[in-house]
């Protein structure tokens, strides 16, 4: 039998956080065993929710030009990680409410990525607040195991929006099927695991490129085929 080990145990604000270590792969659980990040330092990605990111700058007209990242919920910043070593970002601004959170991603998670830059605030604030663009958002805003309802209205959205370059995309990771409103110019909904992600498109792109894109990038991801089935477009606007 293999077991876990604990690395932290603490609280924060927030909840209760535990760092814990199993068969090399590190994750932080926060509340009554919600997993809020899981890491496989060395590894290539197997198609957990959050290897699955990955997949959010093939939404974009030209994936090799998302080099600007928005990450609402930075968490250990494992989504930090996992963009850096196969996209050639230039620039992560990550936000996360916690700091505690964020220094145990410092501490256990190896966030110490020279392109990030960390802004302990509310998402739902810098939205409001920022006036900075990206080419990638990544809403990834839970408050244990829950939406923090503040990151799920339509004034939320449209002050998103206003953070994005005209080729820019948003990835929503939720546990529920809340369909972003039509703010975007095209919405696409895929079902990973126990998750929806729906991502919001400035520029619309044909399904035929999402899919052969898809199709390419996710070969040896579990899940793939359920993940490649459920793939749809959600709405297109004009």
């Amino acid at each position: 039998m293999i077991f876990s080990k604990t690395l932290y145990e603490g609280k924060s604000e927030y909840g209760t956080l535990k760092v814990q270590k199993r068969r090399g792969t590190i994750n932080l659980v926060s509340g009554r065993k919600y997993l809020q990040s899981s890491y496989r330092p060395g590894k290539p990605p197997v198609g957990t929710v959050w290897d699955y990111f990955l997949v959010a700058p093939l939404f974009a007209p030209n994936p090799d030009e998302v080099k600007d990242v928005c990450i609402l919920g930075l968490g250990a910043g494992v989504a930090v990680k996992l963009l850096n070593q196969f996209y050639d970002i230039e620039r992560i601004v990550g936000v996360d409410i916690d700091p505690v959170v964020v220094d145990l991603g410092k501490r256990f998670f190896d966030l110490n990525d020279d392109n990030l830059e960390i802004r302990i605030q509310d998402a739902a604030e810098y939205v409001q607040e920022s006036s900075e663009v990206f080419d990638l958002i990544l809403i990834d805003a839970f408050k244990g195991n829950a939406i923090d309802p503040r990151c799920s209205c339509r004034e939320f959205y449209a002050h998103v929006i206003r953070h994005l370059k005209p080729d820019g995309v948003v990835l929503i990771n939720r546990v529920d099927n809340q369909k972003p409103p039509s703010l975007f110019a095209q919405c696409y909904e895929l079902a990973v695991r126990n998750n929806i992600f729906y991502l919001g498109l400035q520029k619309p792109l044909p399904k035929q490129i999402i899919m052969e894109r898809l199709e390419k990038f996710t070969r040896g991801f579990n899940g793939r085929n359920a993940v490649l089935k459920t793939t749809s477009e959600v709405y297109r606007r004009g």
